[in-house]
């Protein structure tokens, strides 16, 4: 008898657990359902027509024009040395 008494408060103490942890459960979902108000679209996303990154030609002629600008002062430098002597 003693047994049947400790399963029973076992079962109505786990009983209690379930139903704090359910309402638990259903208070957090509630909460996710009203922030993901929030995050609904307006405008629909849409496939890029073309790229905007990386700008290939800008790119190319930063790049022609940083090993110009080299190459200006590596031949100053150059004449510049041969004039010394």
């Amino acid at each position: 008898m003693g047994q049947f008494e400790i399963l029973t408060v076992d079962r109505q103490f786990a009983e209690a657990t379930y139903t704090a942890a359910l309402a638990g459960f259903e208070t957090a979902r509630a909460e996710a359902v009203r922030q993901s108000r929030y995050l609904a679209p307006y405008i629909r996303p849409t496939l890029a027509q073309e790229a905007e990154f990386p700008e290939r030609a800008k790119l190319l002629l930063m790049i022609a024009g940083f090993l110009t600008v080299l190459w200006v002062i590596g031949s100053l430098i150059f004449y510049s040395l041969r004039d010394r002597r």
